[in-house]
């Protein structure tokens, strides 16, 4: 095996892991209750009518601390633009600039982190020209930050914004972040499911 293709099987395998979530996530997502918050996703480049959130002033990724990095990345890999993107794997370059580690290796790998079994959703999504939308909440408490390393836990919260101007909740995730402090600030370097 060349070095090249032993650099590739983490990279791939985080793309496989990173797909296979989502198919996970998307298969999961149903009705759910709670209240509707504003989100710091993306708003650029939208393929619907609708505004996504996310202020143009976004945080600086060089300066800002663990919990904006870690709302900042997931909110950003959960917002989905199905018209355009070929997958959830898109959001995940949209992400690029909070993640480090084996998550901005994917982000920058050519590769698209199609799942091998895309949710029926996907293609309704596209059809409807609906968005899916995410909000990052990290909770206030938590353990203590060492010099590298940072964990957060995080509920994350998906709409799909329909184009007739409805929205419909899905069910809320709540995931562990790990972070890490780089020389470019800190960056989202792993992140678990835990529940939804």
């Amino acid at each position: 095996m060349s070095d090249h293709d032993a650099a590739r099987g983490p990279v791939a395998a985080v793309i496989a892991a990173l797909a296979a979530l989502l198919v996970i996530l998307l298969a999961g997502c149903g009705g759910a209750t709670g209240p509707d918050q504003p989100s710091p996703g993306p708003s650029a480049g939208h393929d619907h009518d609708h505004e996504l959130p996310g202020a143009p002033d976004a945080p600086d990724p060089a300066t800002a601390g663990p919990d904006v990095v870690a709302a900042q990345a997931l909110s950003m890999m959960f917002t989905w633009q199905p018209v355009t993107d070929p997958s959830s794997g898109a959001a995940l370059r949209r992400a690029a600039p909070w993640l480090g580690g084996d998550l901005a290796a994917a982000a920058s790998s050519t590769q698209t982190a199609t799942p091998e079994r895309p949710d029926s959703r996907w293609a309704s999504w596209r059809r409807s020209g609906d968005v899916v939308t995410a909000t990052a909440d990290v909770d206030a408490g938590h353990i203590p930050d060492t010099p590298t390393t940072a964990v957060r836990l995080v509920t994350v919260r998906q709409q799909t914004l329909h184009s007739g101007g409805d929205t419909t909740p899905l069910t809320p995730m709540r995931i562990e972040a790990t972070l890490s402090h780089t020389d470019t600030g800190w960056r989202l370097t792993v992140f678990t499911v835990t529940a939804g």
